[in-house]
């Protein structure tokens, strides 16, 4: 027999599963000096999850039961990550579904010099991680 060369299937899934908990870890750790990677990463998300709920509300009121605006106050749930515009607003207007923001917006969370930022397509009103283009 000859002597065996190279890992084994079990010793390089061992450590790629090492090497992902120990990343996992230092990406909690890491401060880039407006909180952590991962508290911008749960704002943003919780942002994405706000835009979408005030969205799908715009669209399903039916006027006049009210005047069919409704803001996603994203200050109150990316805290205490800054957020940029703080609040955006969705209207209903009749004839079409929710209207509002006109334009491309793109939503800034956090305050560093590399903040995250989720694009509100004005056209297609899709709401998608990363800068309008």
């Amino acid at each position: 027999m000859r002597p065996a060369n190279g890992f084994t299937l079990i010793e390089i899934i061992f450590v790629t599963a090492v090497l992902g908990v120990l990343a996992t870890i230092s990406f909690r750790v890491v401060d880039t000096g407006d909180g952590s990677i991962g508290q911008r990463l749960e704002a943003r998300d919780a942002v994405l999850a706000e835009l979408r709920r005030v969205r799908v509300t715009a669209a399903s009121r039916l006027p006049p039961a009210s005047n069919g605006t409704i803001a996603a106050n994203l200050e109150a749930v990316a805290s205490p990550v800054a957020v940029n515009p703080p609040q955006v607003v969705f209207s209903y207007e009749q004839g079409d579904a929710a209207r509002q923001p006109s334009e491309d917006l793109t939503v800034m969370i956090g305050s560093d010099s590399d903040p995250l930022s989720i694009c509100i397509h004005a056209k297609s009103r899709f709401i998608s991680k990363g800068a309008c283009l």
